[in-house]
C-alpha cells in the first residue's frame, strides 16, 4: 500500500492511498465470501452450492462497495497508528481506480497539533497582577436596600437583622454583607485571571481550529440558546428571525464564542498532556456521582463520566497555571 499526506487548512489532511491488485485481493475475497454465504440456491443447502452457481446470485457491485470500504477503513487505521493522526467525524473519500487494485483519496478532519508558547511565563505575568480587592459603602447600602425590598422591610433595624439570619445586629448584618462581597470579588479576580491567562497563552501558540470541532460547539451554543428562551416561554423561530433573520445568521454570530472555546478547549489539552495533568477514576466518579442528578435525565452514564473527567482535568490546568506565580 502507497500513501501521501498533504496538510492542508484548518487542521484538515488529504491522504492519497494506493493498493495494488494482489493487495487489494484479500479485502474483494473476504467481502465476496460474506455475499456468498447470504446466497440461496434450490436444491443445495447454505453454503454448500458450486462456487459458480452461488456467484451468479451475488451482487458484485455490492461485493466491489464493501471491499472498498474495508480497505478505506484499515488505511485509515494504518494512517492513525503509524502517522499519529487522530481523525475526527467522518472523512470524505473519492475513490480513483478499481480497475488495478484500488485508488482514493481521503479527506478528513484530524485532532490540530498545538504548538505551546512558554505557558508557564505567560501565567506567572498574568497572575503576579495585582488589583485591591475593596467593597466600598454604597455597595454594601445597595445590597441592604436590595435585601429590604425582598423581605418588604422599610428600614434596617437590629430586630430585622436578627429576622434573617444568626446576627446579634445591623452592624453584624452589614459586615457579613461586605464579607461576602469581598469573597465574591476575590472569585472574579481569580476566575479573571484565569481566562486572560488562557487567552494570552492561546494568542502566543500556534493552533489550527478544525471546523469540525467549531461547528459542533457552535450547533451546542444554538441548543443552549434555543433551551433557554423556551424555558422562559419565548419562541425560538420568532427571537431568531428578529435578530438574526435566520439560524445561519445566528451561527455567523455566534462563531467568533465558539472558535474562542475550541481554541481554549486545544490549550487546555495540550497543557494537560504536557504536564500530565489528569484526574484519577476514583476523582471522575466522585464528581460524576455529584452532577448524576441533575444531568442523568439528558445524558446516560457514560456522558456524564466523560465531562466529569473534561472539567476536572480542566480545573487542574487552571490551578497549575495559579501555581506559576
Amino acid at each position: 500500500m502507497k500513501r501521501s499526506i498533504t496538510k492542508l487548512p484548518h487542521a484538515e489532511v488529504k491522504i492519497e492511498i494506493s493498493y495494488t491488485a494482489e493487495e487489494f485481493a484479500p479485502y474483494w475475497e473476504r467481502a465476496k465470501e460474506r455475499a456468498l454465504s447470504g446466497v440461496r440456491v434450490k436444491g443445495f443447502r447454505p453454503g454448500m452450492a458450486p462456487a459458480g452457481i452461488a456467484e451468479a446470485g451475488i451482487d458484485h457491485d455490492e461485493v466491489l462497495r464493501e471491499a472498498t470500504e474495508e480497505a478505506v477503513k484499515s488505511a485509515l487505521k494504518a494512517a492513525s497508528d503509524e502517522e499519529g493522526l487522530r481523525f475526527l467525524g467522518s472523512p470524505k473519500v473519492e475513490v480513483k481506480e478499481h480497475d488495478k487494485g484500488l485508488a482514493f483519496i481521503i479527506q478528513a478532519s484530524v485532532f490540530p497539533e498545538v504548538k505551546l508558547a512558554d505557558y508557564k511565563k505567560i501565567a506567572r505575568a498574568v497572575m503576579r497582577e495585582e488589583r485591591t480587592i475593596a467593597v466600598d459603602d454604597k455597595e454594601v447600602e445597595d445590597s441592604v436596600a436590595w435585601l429590604l425590598k425582598s423581605r418588604k422591610a422599610e428600614t434596617l433595624t437590629d430586630e430585622f437583622a436578627k429576622s434573617v439570619g444568626e446576627f446579634k445586629d445591623a452592624a453584624d448584618l452589614k459586615a457579613s454583607i461586605r464579607e461576602g462581597l469581598v469573597t465574591e470579588k476575590t472569585v472574579h479576580e481569580a476566575d479573571r485571571k484565569r481566562a486572560k491567562a488562557v487567552e494570552e497563552i492561546i494568542r502566543a501558540s500556534k493552533l489550527d481550529l478544525p471546523e469540525v470541532m467549531v461547528e459542533r460547539v457552535a450547533d451546542g451554543l444554538v441548543n443552549e440558546l434555543k433551551a433557554m428562551l423556551e424555558s422562559g416561554g419565548a419562541n425560538f423561530d420568532e427571537y431568531v428571525q428578529k435578530h438574526y433573520t435566520d439560524t445561519a445568521g445566528l451561527r455567523v454570530h455566534l462563531r467568533p464564542r465558539a472558535e474562542a472555546n475550541v481554541a481554549s478547549n486545544l490549550v487546555i489539552h495540550a497543557i494537560a498532556e504536557s504536564e500530565r495533568l489528569e484526574p484519577t477514576p476514583e476523582e471522575v466518579e466522585e464528581e460524576a456521582a455529584k452532577l448524576a442528578p441533575q444531568l442523568k435525565k439528558s445524558f446516560d452514564k457514560g456522558k456524564i463520566l466523560e465531562y466529569s473527567y473534561g472539567k476536572l482535568r480542566t480545573e487542574k490546568v487552571y490551578r497549575f497555571l495559579e501555581a506559576q506565580k
